[in-house]
């Protein structure tokens, strides 16, 4: 049982770290696609301020540099609305939110799996059922899975390694929890 119990711990441990890993690199694309979202709608809504209010000067003043002016900001404005017709940043980003979710509520579950091993809650049997699970789990969850660009990959990993995204000290831990549940210096 125990070669077993040990092999299985280790191979879940690896799936967890590629779940964090994968819901991390969801929730940073789903970040990245709704900021441009954000930013093209905002690009929209100032140049088409600025052609309407172009073309009104240009009615009531003939100037060449403000009808080239206008021009531009207007083709600028075209070029925007049509990058935002031909791909709806928003459903992408939720998209890659609800693959963000479905990761972490694996990783959840994956977690309180290895607690329950190491409490030796299960029997080798049920332990190979569990591993075979979550093998199938997390290859259904990748298969559904919108693919990520490389700045989400960059971004995910700056933030579970160098921002410690996923990791709390006692006293963080402590700060969020009821009174009752915090732990002391004899933990």
């Amino acid at each position: 049982m125990k070669n077993t119990k040990d092999n299985v711990s280790t191979y879940l441990k690896k799936l967890y770290a590629s779940t964090t890993w994968t819901h991390k690199i969801q929730e940073k694309e789903s970040d990245r696609l709704r900021n441009i979202d954000i930013f093209l709608k905002a690009c929209s809504i100032i140049t088409l301020a600025l052609s309407a209010s172009g073309l009104f000067s240009i009615i009531f003043v003939a100037n060449t540099s403000l009808t080239i002016a206008t021009t531009i900001i207007s083709f600028v404005s075209l070029i925007v609305n049509l990058i935002t017709m031909s791909c709806d940043f928003k459903s992408l980003s939720n998209e890659h939110k609800q693959s963000a979710l479905t990761f972490l509520s694996l990783r959840n579950k994956l977690e309180a799996t290895l607690t329950d091993i190491d409490y030796g809650r299960f029997s080798e049997e049920e332990i190979i059922e569990r591993k075979d699970f979550f093998e199938q789990e997390y290859t259904k969850c990748c298969q559904s899975s919108l693919s990520a660009s490389k700045t989400a990959v960059k971004r995910a990993k700056k933030a579970l390694y160098d921002d410690k995204d996923n990791t709390y000290t006692t006293e963080e831990l402590n700060a969020l929890l009821p009174t009752h549940l915090r732990s002391t210096d004899e933990d």
